[in-house]
């Protein structure tokens, strides 16, 4: 038998390596793959998968948009929360350092001038010898102190408060300089003396208590009422 009978349909030689006899996935215009081996699907259910697929893409898409946005909330809050304004810092500054300051000359002075007026049986001289010689002299330094924060203020606030502490430390010179004009006008009936010396204290209790609700009120505003 001659060559040419021996030859069959292999003798065409082997199929290309990496080659597959599987018909290959057919892809649409709008991205969607229709899968392989299959019988053709009918236009009303292509058209439901093509929405589908269009629909979990929008979805993606929108999860990806929320996900970008949440992170930049969480950056400004965190940024927020780590860096402090030129007002905040000047309020600390205030609070931290020239409060107690100022609360160690002045704690005592008033705890004195409240103990003073309280006791009922010591003599008017005794009692005007002490608020001239002592108290005076302690409400002068106190008031020199109280200047050194409207000198340092870096914002408008800071500035104010510290004014509204320099008049608050005038009202209580005012009620010593009131005891002692009391206790001169030996013409003054006791009554009208007493009722001018309780005003000048209520005067300065008014002042020192909008001072600290004023102290509150910023703290609170720049958010520092929890940390400070």
């Amino acid at each position: 038998m001659s060559d040419a009978h021996k030859s069959g349909p292999s003798d065409a030689g082997p199929e290309p390596v990496g080659q597959s006899a599987q018909p290959q996935p057919t892809v649409e215009s709008d991205g969607y793959e229709l899968p392989s081996g299959q019988p053709p699907l009918s236009p009303e259910e292509l058209a439901s998968r093509r929405q589908r697929h269009r629909m979990s893409q929008g979805t993606l898409w929108f999860m990806r948009v929320g996900i970008i946005a949440m992170l930049a909330v969480i950056a400004v809050l965190w940024w927020r929360r780590n860096h402090q304004s030129d007002d905040q810092l000047d309020l600390i500054r205030y609070v931290e350092i020239d409060l107690p300051a100022l609360s160690y000359v002045e704690g005592p002075v008033v705890e004195r001038l409240n103990s003073l007026f309280e006791e009922k049986t010591r003599k008017p001289e005794e009692v005007r010898r002490e608020i001239a010689d002592e108290l005076m002299p302690a409400l002068i330094r106190l008031r020199r102190a109280a200047e050194a924060p409207q000198r340092g203020a870096q914002t408008d606030q800071v500035r104010a408060l510290a004014g509204e502490y320099f008049a608050y430390v005038e009202s209580l010179i005012e009620v010593g300089r009131t005891a002692i004009r009391v206790i001169d006008d030996k013409k003054l009936d006791p009554q009208e003396g007493f009722m001018q010396l309780r005003g000048s204290l209520r005067a300065a209790a008014e002042r020192n208590s909008a001072w600290r609700r004023h102290v509150s009120e910023a703290s609170q505003h720049l958010g520092l009422s929890k940390s400070h």
